[in-house]
């Protein structure tokens, strides 16, 4: 395996799994946390959860539309889907 396909299944990996956006909520909170003065990890862990299983959950409720427009994403979250909304 090369580099080049090693590279392209992590971006896959974390585009499919949301975990980019997720950690995108979670640093706007962290940021959030440093204007004002405090960090506290749990709006940081909250944003980074909320947002990772409201995502996750529109995978499963835009099962239909997916088949037909991102099979790809389809064949990730149903083989790793359980995992990322455990």
């Amino acid at each position: 395996m090369s580099v080049k396909d090693v590279a392209f299944s992590v971006v896959q990996f974390l585009a499919y799994s949301n975990l980019y956006l997720a950690v995108g909520a979670a640093s706007v909170a962290y940021v959030a946390c440093l204007v004002f003065g405090d960090i506290y990890w749990e709006p940081i862990l909250i944003a980074f959860s909320g947002t990772l299983f409201i995502y996750n959950l529109n995978r499963i409720t835009d099962f239909g539309e997916d088949i037909i427009n991102y099979p790809e994403r389809l064949e990730f979250f149903s083989k790793f889907g359980k995992f990322f909304l455990y």
